[in-house]
C-alpha cells in the first residue's frame, strides 16, 4: 500500500468519525500529505489528539506513521 492510499484511508476514517460524533469539526482542506481541519478552540487539543491516534492506526503495519499536529488561529500559522 502506498502512502497516498494510507492518507486516503485516514481521510475517510476521519470523515466517518466526525459524522458519527456530530461534533463541530470540519475538514477544510487536503494538500498532498497535509490536512487542515477546523474546530472550536476549546476542543482543538482533544480533536487533534483523536485525529492523530486515528491516523496512526488506520492501516496496520509494523511502523506507525509520523503525524504532526499543529494548532493555530489561522491555518498558515499551524
Amino acid at each position: 500500500m502506498q502512502a497516498a492510499d494510507v492518507l486516503q484511508l485516514a481521510r475517510l476514517a476521519n470523515q466517518v468519525r466526525i459524522a458519527r460524533d456530530r461534533g463541530p469539526i470540519a475538514m477544510l482542506l487536503t494538500v498532498r500529505d497535509e490536512r487542515v481541519s477546523e474546530s472550536p478552540p476549546a476542543l482543538a487539543e482533544a480533536v487533534g489528539a483523536a485525529l492523530e491516534r486515528q491516523m496512526k492506526h488506520v492501516y496496520p503495519r509494523s511502523v506507525l506513521l509520523e503525524v504532526d499536529i499543529g494548532i493555530a488561529d489561522h491555518g498558515a500559522d499551524a
